[in-house]
């Protein structure tokens, strides 16, 4: 039996409008204003009946979640979590500049960040987004859920499964509040939507 996926990125946070990296930050904020109207707007438009509906622990995911589905048990899981940017999470990303040029360069080239401590690899987000999704496709055959979850980790998900290359990769991200679908049978994963996109100009 196959497994209906939509993935959909939380709105627009506090620390977004404030250009500080989130990452899986205990303390990082959640949605402003104009993030709860892009999930309300988003909510007008979406036509989903989930049997399940789980959610990254990240305050603005959580809140994103609830406003869509208000009546319905959100699930915590932790694998559904923003990538880890490790020392530099709460950091401004004009900071990440002048402190660490060497990974900000790369972080803008191929979206990995070397030399930084405790931050998660693209490929590592990858094996994790793909590890996460299918454990819960599999939990939940034949049925329709919702995971609400981060950029990047939605963003890894989609290079995994639709083999895009590093360079696209770093020149495209998805838009708040955005909603992917997939698919998962016989053992693959297929998409059919992708959310819109937006060209990285950072």
């Amino acid at each position: 039996m196959s497994t209906s996926i939509f993935l959909i990125r939380h709105g627009e946070s506090e620390w977004n409008a404030a250009r500080r990296l989130q990452g899986q930050h205990p303390s990082a904020p959640g949605l402003t204003e104009k993030g709860r109207e892009q999930v309300r707007a988003l909510k007008d438009s979406l036509e989903i009946r989930p049997d399940s509906v789980y959610s990254s622990p990240a305050k603005r995911a959580v809140q994103t979640a609830e406003i869509l589905f208000p009546r319905v048990e959100i699930k915590i899981n932790s694998n559904l979590q923003e990538r880890a940017y490790g020392e530099i999470e709460g950091m401004k990303k004009e900071e990440l500049v002048i402190k660490h040029p060497q990974a900000a360069k790369a972080y803008k080239e191929t979206r990995e960040l070397p030399g930084i401590k405790g931050a998660e690899s693209h490929a590592e987000v990858e094996k994790r987004a793909l590890k996460a999704l299918t454990k819960l496709a599999k939990e939940n055959a034949g049925k329709t859920i919702v995971c609400v979850s981060h950029g990047d980790f939605i963003m890894a998900f989609l290079k995994s499964v639709l083999g895009w290359s590093t360079q696209r990769l770093a020149a495209i991200k998805t838009t708040k509040a955005s909603v992917s679908e997939a698919v998962y049978d016989n053992g693959r994963f297929k998409i059919l939507k992708e959310p819109e996109y937006l060209e990285r100009l950072e």
